[in-house]
This record gives C-alpha cells, sequence and structure tokens, in this order.
C-alpha cells in the first residue's frame, strides 16, 4: 500500500479530521504532534489530566487513540 505524504501541519488536521469520525471517539481528543522515527510515523494526542493526574476516561481514550494510530500510520506518512 501507498502511504500519502503530508507536511505536518496537514498531516495533523487529517488525523483529527479522522479522529473525530473515529468509532468510540471523546469529545475533546485531539492529535497534537506527528514525528518520524526512521520510517515509522508517530503521532501524539492530548490526554485527560486533573489535577496533574489522569481522569477517568484517561484509559479509555489512550485505547481509542491506539486503535485509531494502527490504522492512520498505514495510510499516511510525513
Amino acid at each position: 500500500m501507498t502511504k500519502i505524504k503530508l507536511k505536518k501541519e496537514d498531516l495533523i488536521n487529517r488525523a483529527n479530521i479522522e479522529l473525530e469520525c473515529f468509532p468510540g471517539y471523546i469529545e475533546g481528543m485531539k492529535i497534537e504532534s506527528a514525528r518520524m522515527i526512521g520510517a515509522c510515523l508517530i503521532i501524539g494526542g492530548f490526554c485527560f489530566m486533573d489535577n496533574g493526574g489522569p481522569k477517568e476516561k484517561t484509559r479509555k481514550a489512550l485505547e481509542i487513540y491506539s486503535e485509531f494510530a494502527e490504522i492512520f500510520v498505514k495510510k499516511y506518512t510525513l
């Protein structure tokens, strides 16, 4: 499968559009960073924190980010 190459800002915007449509999306989830390590695309997202610690929905959000990233990084690159 050929990956679509995007500029960093465009890739983050695309990721957020697709994330909002992803099953299980939680309001407030957002991809904030993207970088390449070798040939691997790494994306990072907002974590729900409360007074410096994780909120109840943090674990679920991390699961959704992980599932989303597995699919997204197969389609796009920087």
